[in-house]
């Protein structure tokens, strides 16, 4: 964890600052492209130049206490138990967790756990195409046209898109998420300007007004409540900046009856002990491998997943979340709007991604007014 990223943390409980004690610390090695950007920018070198890889963040207000630990502060309601550290300190008081809260962080990391880095495959997207849909997902032809500005991944996941925004064009971006994943995704980092963090997005320990973009693809709709979750990132939008989700759309025709289906199976498969949920989680790959298969002797089926370890993110993505959660546009754009967003628009055109052309799914972005 960077000095820098001290500024913009806040206790999840009463929204005051952190103090700092570091038990164990490297120094970073800036490139010289980080070194230029870091220059030419209001920010201080000495933030930037080592990383806390164990130690104890502790609000300055109510005490409370959470643990850094491989780099990553992981701010959520059992982080201590799950990461125990020696920090010398008494944690007084607790922060409410979300509901479900643990499963959700559960079922996501064993999803994860089948994510291939050296792959760097993100679904059925190259990491190049996975950036170009960014692009088109933002309304901009770069990304290179954020260096500078600051971006909240609410909801990281393998982080490989943060790492990848980060190191390749001068993104700063907060990178978070709930599951464990996230250890991986901290070790497989090379950028200073991509920071994790583990925690809920229904309880993001950050400052309000911070991000020049707030950033959530696929995520919200997996917490219990998908209204509770976009309030609770909204408000880390700056104004003038851009807010932008991705969320399950109400399906229609065969993908209504395809998704009854998943949801019908996901109710028993996601509430199964680990051995018989992950047994069941291969009985389904079966049954959509061999729908595939057929759909592809008819002509149906034109993209494919190319590896076991990508299908079988997929498969536990659909099988193993409490919930997924469909929504409408007219639904969504009234969240924008009750927050405080102007120019909400649904992105319909996918000139680089032409599989999403009629999609139900909705695809929302709004500035801050």
């Amino acid at each position: 964890m960077k000095q820098w990223l001290l500024k913009y943390l806040r206790c999840p409980a009463c929204a005051s600052a952190f103090s700092v004690s570091a038990v164990k610390q490297r120094d970073a090695v800036l490139s010289s492209v980080e070194s230029g950007f870091l220059q030419g920018s209001a920010r201080n070198n000495a933030d930037y130049t080592s990383d806390i890889d164990e130690g104890v963040l502790q609000c300055e207000q109510c005490a409370l206490i959470f643990p850094i630990i491989q780099g990553v502060p992981r701010i959520y309601k059992d982080a201590a138990h799950d990461y125990p550290v020696n920090h010398g300190l008494e944690n007084v008081g607790s922060v409410e967790g979300a509901k479900h809260e643990k499963h959700v962080q559960t079922s996501f990391t064993r999803e994860w756990d089948e994510f291939n880095y050296d792959d760097q495959t993100i679904w059925l997207w190259t990491l190049d195409h996975r950036v170009e849909t960014f692009c088109e997902e933002l309304g901009i032809s770069s990304p290179a046209e954020l260096k500078g500005k600051l971006m909240v991944d609410a909801g990281c996941g393998s982080g490989i898109l943060s790492m990848t925004l980060a190191e390749r064009y001068g993104v700063e971006i907060i990178a978070m998420d709930m599951s464990h994943v996230i250890t991986r995704a901290a070790r497989r980092n090379k950028s200073n300007l991509c920071h994790f963090v583990q925690c809920s997005v229904l309880n993001p320990p950050l400052a309000k007004g911070i991000a020049d973009v707030t950033y959530s693809h696929g995520v919200l709709h997996h917490t219990y409540n998908t209204k509770k979750a976009f309030d609770a990132i909204a408000p880390l939008t700056k104004k003038g900046g851009v807010l932008y989700v991705w969320l399950y759309g109400r399906k229609k025709g065969w993908n209504r009856f395809r998704f009854l289906f998943i949801r019908s199976a996901r109710f028993v498969i996601a509430r199964l002990p680990r051995i018989p949920q992950t047994i069941m989680v291969y009985v389904m790959t079966v049954v959509h491998l061999t729908v595939r298969f057929i759909k592809r002797m008819l002509g149906m089926e034109k993209v494919q997943y190319k590896t076991m370890a990508q299908f079988l993110v997929s498969m536990r993505d659909k099988y193993t979340p409490l919930y997924a959660r469909e929504h409408g546009e007219a639904e969504v754009k009234q969240w924008f709007e009750e927050a405080g967003f102007i120019n909400v628009e649904r992105r319909l055109d996918w000139p680089k991604t032409p599989w999403w052309r009629g999609s139900t799914d909705l695809s929302i972005r709004g500035r801050k007014g």
